[in-house]
């Protein structure tokens, strides 16, 4: 696989149009057209509907590295506590190996050209572009992305944060409404059960429909048991929604301070916190361009603060497990908002294990912030459910 392969794909996309717009050969309407792919299909649906602006839907699953996941973010050894909860997650999660930058260009898939090798071992982050800029090509046009959760290697955190930041574009072309990203549970692949929402987004888009109405097929279920037939036991119920934003759906905060700027006319606003523990004290430091910001603890109290040089500190005394919201409190510019998270360490340590077998690098979990003591801990290592033995760290 070379870059040039890679680039084929959405080369032949191009050629296919070109030739269902031939008026002399086919009654075919090659204006309305979606693209869509999975992995490395994914990538090429990506780059096909960014520069050839024939392509009225762009609908790129699982493409991981150099195709939605950016340069400059990896959730390899982070954990997360999710915002959603369902039975399909644990409350909290630490991730596994991630595709980096350095293996873009080795055996694992050469993606990148030679070139990138100047930004190798550590200079990812000095890369002059991050791959948001190339999902903003394609406003204002319809964009719907897929994610599996399960699938560690193609890190949906950074999916989601990429697809957040292209959104700043699509709001300053007024298409704020029309880009979105599902992070579903699932193996890599196109989901069957995504199917719906791509028909829907398609039929809006070409005027078949006046709503984005998504309907489950009988045929994606079990007649038996009404079960979804690829075996994730997920069948989506029947709903109409008002935009394609609406479809969004990730389990997991964002770190705000991955996205330090916004369109124009909207405030900034990021936080150097991204996790927080239960129980501790913290100075929370945000910085905006808005005069004031305002937090949501856990437990619904707002409290505000004054912004000196852009930056403000909030204090948290003691730190509460949950969910912390930003928002901007000027008039000026529109408004911006950020997250991010409290969670509980005994939590954390009962549900935070990592058992995908399909983790070349095992079973783990991690610690992403101090303890509430010096006491040691008791860690147990072990493998496909057969405990191998146990040691104490400090």
């Amino acid at each position: 696989m070379t870059p040039e392969h890679l680039w084929a794909g959405p080369g032949g996309v191009s050629r296919i149009i070109d030739a269902l717009l031939n008026e002399h050969d086919y009654n075919i309407d090659g204006s309305r057209t979606a693209v869509t792919g999975c992995s490395r299909n994914g990538k090429a649906a990506l780059l096909a509907a960014a520069f050839d602006e024939r392509i009225s839907v762009a609908v790129p699953c699982d493409s991981g590295a150099t195709g939605l996941t950016g340069f400059r973010y990896f959730n390899e050894g982070r954990l997360f506590n999710y915002n959603t909860f369902n039975k399909h997650c644990e409350l909290n999660r630490v991730f596994s190996r991630n595709e980096k930058p350095i293996h873009t260009i080795s055996s694992d898939g050469h993606w990148l050209s030679s070139k990138a090798e100047d930004f190798l071992p550590d200079k990812h982050l000095h890369i002059p572009f991050d791959m948001h800029e190339i999902a903003a090509l394609v406003a204002p046009r319809p964009f719907i992305a897929f994610s599996g959760e399960n699938f560690d290697w193609i890190n949906s955190v950074s999916s989601a944060l990429t697809v957040k930041a292209a959104k700043e574009v699509y709001e300053f072309l007024g298409a704020g409404d029309d880009i979105a990203l599902t992070v579903r549970d699932g193996a890599h692949a196109n989901q069957d059960r995504d199917l719906p929402f791509i028909i829907a987004v398609m039929d809006k888009t070409f005027g078949r429909a006046a709503e984005l109405r998504v309907r489950c097929f009988e045929t994606l279920s079990k007649p038996e048991t009404g079960e979804a037939i690829d075996g994730s036991g997920v069948i989506y119920p029947d709903k109409t929604y008002k935009t394609i934003a609406e479809m969004s759906s990730y389990p997991y905060e964002l770190d705000s301070s991955y996205q330090r700027w916004s369109r124009p006319g909207k405030y900034t606003l990021w936080c150097e916190e991204e996790l927080v523990t239960e129980g501790y004290s913290y100075d929370i430091h945000v910085h905006s361009d808005s005069p004031e910001v305002l937090m949501t603890l856990p437990e619904g109290k707002k409290i505000s603060a004054r912004l000196n040089n852009n930056q403000a500190v909030f204090k948290l005394s003691p730190a509460q497990a949950g969910r912390y919201k930003l928002e901007t409190a000027g008039t000026e510019k529109d408004r911006a908002e950020a997250f991010f998270q409290g969670f509980s360490l005994s939590d954390a340590l009962r549900h935070g294990l990592n058992l995908d077998s399909t983790s070349p690098d095992g079973m783990s979990v991690g610690f992403t912030s101090r303890l509430r003591n010096s006491d040691k801990i008791e860690a147990y290592l072990s493998q496909r459910g057969k405990q191998n033995g146990s040691r104490q760290v400090s």
